[in-house]
């Protein structure tokens, strides 16, 4: 089935997500159409705002929106340490531990 123009598009962005396949992206789209437009605006709002506000921290690179993450600007935190992890995500999965106190 062909979709109106809007609609292929929306479709054609939310598949270009990670992890999202071309019937989740349909899904998504006509569950965003669906929406109040209070809503709708506000879903967009977040994500506008997220890439004006969030980028990487300077001395770790972890995400934030100041110019050190909440980690290494932590002054209880041990700034000789440094864990090294592949991404943001899995810091937060290590940050969960309660176990490490470096930056």
């Amino acid at each position: 089935m062909r979709y109106i123009p809007a609609i292929t598009k929306l479709i054609d962005e939310f598949s270009r997500l990670p992890g999202i396949g071309r019937k989740t992206a349909q899904r998504l789209a006509f569950y965003i159409v669906d929406m109040e437009p209070a809503r709708a605006h506000q879903f967009a709002e977040a994500i506008l705002d997220a890439k004006r506000k969030v980028h990487y921290c300077e001395r770790c690179f972890n995400l934030t929106e100041e110019s050190l993450c909440d980690i290494c600007s932590d002054p209880k935190r041990d700034p000789a340490l440094m864990c090294v992890v592949e991404t943001p995500r899995d810091l937060i999965a290590v940050e969960n531990t309660k176990e490490y106190n470096g930056d």
